[in-house]
């Protein structure tokens, strides 16, 4: 029994608890003891006991948390460091310590509110497993944004504008037609993003040398991207000659990266076909897809590891091999100026070097693939113009008889290309045809707030018209 005034000062203390971090500094082993004092320190419980007895504590609740192995794979073990807000911990490990220390203060009543509304759904499963063999005879209650999250509860309670809406087992909710249970339940099963296609598809290979000549042709393609959105491709159909380079344009929204998505089976096809050199790409693996054509994005992510692992990941290549592609690219000699040349660390995401070499490097894989498809995703975009040329070069010289399909800001990145497509609100604006008029004076070219298409060049901003219009003094319309 507590007195009043025990029973404010245990309050206190609790809501200290709910607010407590981990603090700048702070041990695993120390913050976990800290909590339990803090958790009994109005109890009748000696906090002695539990700190002669700690880790032998600590271990057994890390353990089952699933956190043990990775503490004791640290040099520390239990005095591992832990920054301010845990920033050095990923969001699921820190729940995992939470976890922990509910463990330890063995509490019949648990609350998990929204806990695992930020991490992925394999830590949501392992939290799942973890409450329901560690708290099996405790009171659980779970505010969740996952329905599986709550699906194997005993009991369910639904609110609405802040009042009771249900209250049930979950069998007999989803038994009722009318329930809100069940609507929620098949709203979220409608949502669920659904599987991407098989990597390989037997007897369905396509030849080794395929895409041989790179021809790509689209007959008819819509593509929306979810089944209760609009079409955002309307029926575009048109044929891109193998071995030329192709210029993409188009103002914000018209349907260019969603082109391209296409291509690469990132979204399905709603109807129509995607043909390339003779075989609907629908009937392959996404494999034999990826592996066949190269794409350099806006902006490229590197993996964590070597930039030898970056290139050649599945250790096929010779060094001899990745520094021909590494000289093509122009980053040979910034490699060789590396102490660890081609084992040189490439950070996360590639943080660790700039956008352009990035692209570089992007532009070396693409180099060893051989690919005879190459995609530009407004590859320069973020770019300065000298690296823009140095990439738009090396397309030039090294991918001379490939099919080079550009989406591009910058006219100048297109201007040189073979053909030119015009898309407009994911239709094809004008034909594909060849750029029969090349701008001798790109300063002459003048940006407009709309397209302005002519039916001979498909080309936006149309240089020569720029170039009459200031001749005679007027200037070039919307």
């Amino acid at each position: 029994m507590f007195s009043d005034r025990g029973r404010f000062a245990r309050q206190a203390a609790l809501r200290s608890i709910m607010n407590t971090k981990m603090s700048k500094g702070t041990l695993v082993k120390e913050h976990m003891i800290k909590m339990i004092k803090m958790i009994n320190l109005f109890n009748e419980m000696e906090i002695l006991r539990v700190e002669n007895n700690g880790e032998t504590n600590i271990d057994m609740a890390l353990d089952k948390s699933q956190l043990g192995d990775v503490i004791r794979q640290k040099e520390q073990k239990l005095d591992t460091p832990v920054l301010e807000n845990g920033d050095n911990w990923s969001v699921g490990q820190r729940q995992l310590v939470s976890l922990g220390q509910a463990l330890l203060k063995q509490a019949t009543i648990l609350v998990l509110d929204e806990a695992t509304a930020s991490v992925d759904t394999a830590t949501d499963n392992l939290i799942q497993k973890i409450i329901r063999t560690e708290f099996q005879n405790c009171t659980v209650c779970t505010i969740a944004h996952r329905i599986p999250t709550v699906i194997d509860s005993d009991l369910v309670l639904v609110l609405s504008d802040g009042r009771v809406a249900e209250f049930d087992t979950p069998a007999r909710l989803l038994e009722d037609k009318s329930s809100m249970f069940l609507t929620l339940v098949t709203k979220y099963s409608s949502s669920q993003i659904p599987g991407e296609a098989p990597p390989i598809i037997e007897n369905s290979h396509p030849p080794s040398s395929w895409p041989e000549n790179g021809t790509i042709e689209l007959i008819d393609l819509k593509v929306r991207y979810k089944e209760s959105l609009p079409v955002v491709l309307h029926s575009v159909t048109f044929k891109f000659p193998g071995g030329n380079k192709i210029g993409i344009v188009g103002r914000t929204g018209s349907g260019k990266s969603t082109l391209i998505q296409a291509l690469f089976r990132m979204i399905e096809p709603a109807g129509g076909k995607i043909i390339i050199v003779n075989i609907d790409i629908s009937t392959i693996g996404l494999h034999d897809i990826h592996s066949r054509l190269s794409i350099i994005p806006q902006d490229p992510t590197l993996l964590e590891g070597t930039i030898r692992g970056n290139l050649d990941p599945l250790e096929e290549l010779s060094d001899q091999e990745i520094w021909q592609a590494l000289d093509k690219s122009q980053l040979g000699d910034v490699i060789r100026q590396k102490e660890q040349k081609l084992d040189t660390p490439v950070l996360e995401n590639g943080d660790n070097w700039s956008v352009g070499q990035r692209q570089l490097v992007s532009l070396g894989q693409a180099l060893l693939k051989q690919a005879t498809i190459l995609v530009l995703d407004e590859a320069t975009a973020s770019i300065d113009t000298a690296t823009d040329n140095l990439i738009q070069k090396i397309i030039r010289t090294e991918f001379q008889n490939c099919t080079v399909c550009t989406i591009a800001h910058r006219i100048p990145t297109i201007i040189d290309s073979d053909l030119a497509l015009v898309l407009s609100d994911g239709q094809v604006a004008s034909q594909i045809l060849e750029l029969d008029v090349v701008p001798q004076n790109l300063a002459v070219i003048k940006a407009t707030r709309t397209y302005n298409y002519s039916k001979n060049t498909a080309l936006l901003v149309v240089a020569a018209a720029a170039a009459a219009a200031s001749a005679s003094g007027k200037e070039m319309g919307d």
